[in-house]
């Protein structure tokens, strides 16, 4: 007699192509990037590198010209994600302008409301991550839900070190730093968390 087979333990992704070759793994922020995004994407990498060349050592004297050239791909590559509603993509593009503007010394210098221009890349970045949230099925949401409490635990963490440090002397920091840092934390979740359901 042929014994009814036991539930496995835990949950695990099945292995699908995407169509490029390589298998899926759980959360779509772990998948290979989608050709679905490369035109989008080229536009936007193209004006933020733009940005970055130019303009990383000085404030250009025109600003008007700086938006002609590089803005527009950047807003012209955006639109056309959002447009299809590719939330990778736009996760992505916020981020890359985050890390484009936070490394642009008289950006991140500049009096508001220049100066708050990389909350705005930060908050592109929640709109994609809360995109692909609801895109999730029920696996990718565990997987999900658990790396947010390893990137939070990795945070608070961080930011209880850092005070300590700074009572030692350490200069203060800007708080979008630790915005970055949940960032680069909820990816190192991710790949943990993504291990144990691939």
């Amino acid at each position: 007699m042929n014994q009814p087979q036991k539930p496995a333990d835990g949950f695990r992704s099945p292995a699908h192509d995407d169509g490029g070759g390589a298998q899926n793994m759980p959360f779509p922020l772990l998948r290979p990037n989608s050709s679905q995004t490369l035109p989008g994407g080229l536009l936007v990498s193209a004006g933020a590198l733009a940005f970055w060349i130019t303009t990383r050592e000085r404030m250009p004297s025109s600003l008007g010209l700086l938006a002609l050239a590089c803005g527009v791909p950047v807003l012209a590559g955006l639109a056309w994600m959002i447009r299809r509603r590719l939330s990778k993509g736009i996760f992505l593009t916020g981020q890359l302008l985050l890390v484009v503007l936070e490394t642009t010394a008289w950006v991140r210098n500049a009096p508001f409301p220049l100066g708050a221009t990389p909350i705005l890349a930060a908050a592109l970045m929640l709109w994609g991550l809360f995109g692909m949230a609801r895109k999730a099925d029920e696996l990718e949401r565990r997987v999900l839900q658990a790396a947010l409490a390893v990137a939070t635990a990795i945070a608070v963490f961080a930011m209880l070190a850092y005070t300590a440090a700074e009572t030692l002397g350490a200069p203060r920091v800007p708080a979008i730093v630790w915005f970055e840092i949940l960032v680069i934390a909820l990816y190192a979740g991710l790949v943990i968390v993504g291990r144990r359901y691939s």
